[in-house]
């Protein structure tokens, strides 16, 4: 091989290297800004998950709040019902017998 062959051929090789470096560096790049990406993600995911708990929490404690409202109102109306059913009753007649 000629002189001038062998350097073409390390100056080919060298502009090779170069680019795979370049490239190596560009992907170097990419993978810590998709790392920053994926760890803003991972942290918007327990956020969401935590709001998600509480929203939970609270449906579970207004929940408990309109079963004990509901049957507050219940009894309410059953003794309402007791209280008009005694006054339209005459003291003689008994009430009649209360179905389950």
């Amino acid at each position: 091989m000629e002189l001038k062959n062998i350097e073409g051929l390390v100056d080919h090789l060298s502009e090779a290297v170069e680019k795979l470096i370049q490239e190596r560096d560009g992907l170097k790049k990419e993978i810590e800004r998709l790392t920053a990406y994926a760890a803003e993600r991972d942290e918007e995911c327990v956020r969401v998950r935590q709001e998600m708990a509480q929203i939970l929490e609270s449906a579970a404690e207004e929940n408990q709040r309109m079963d004990r409202s509901s049957s507050e109102i219940e009894a309410k109306l059953q003794n309402l019902n007791d209280r008009l059913m005694s006054l339209v009753t005459s003291p003689s007649e008994e009430p009649p017998a209360e179905q389950g």
